[in-house]
């Protein structure tokens, strides 16, 4: 198996419960990590592996959506980026809103979800 990893994907999104982030939005951070099948890339061509700008264009487009939730935001990606390629056996992902609105410094706080595929 092969880990392809994905970090620091940085977006300005509406992810939030508080009326102030659904307004200004946050900064939030997408850290991904695929495990794929070791025998997609035996080739050495792309189209027989995950190609990570299509997984960050999958990233992007749920980071245009409004959502409340962080937890929301892990399915979501989860959904989307397992549907990409049948090579793909886990993923984790793990999504950061970075400075927030808590009463007192904090630099982040995230969720993090694992997805396995079903043999």
């Amino acid at each position: 198996m092969i880990t392809i990893a994905i970090e620091g994907m940085r977006f300005h999104a509406f992810v939030g419960w508080h009326e102030e982030e659904k307004v200004i939005g946050n900064e939030i951070q997408v850290d991904l990590y695929l495990n794929v099948s070791s025998n997609q890339s035996d080739d050495d061509v792309l189209q027989k592996t995950v190609n990570y700008e299509t997984v960050f264009d999958a990233v992007k487009l749920v980071m245009n959506e409004r959502i409340n939730l962080l937890e929301t935001v892990c399915k979501k990606i989860i959904t989307s980026v397992t549907t990409l390629s049948p090579s793909i056996e886990e993923i984790e992902v793990r999504v950061s809103k970075m400075n927030p609105p808590l009463p007192g410094r904090v630099d982040r706080v995230f969720v993090e979800e694992s997805w396995t595929k079903e043999m």
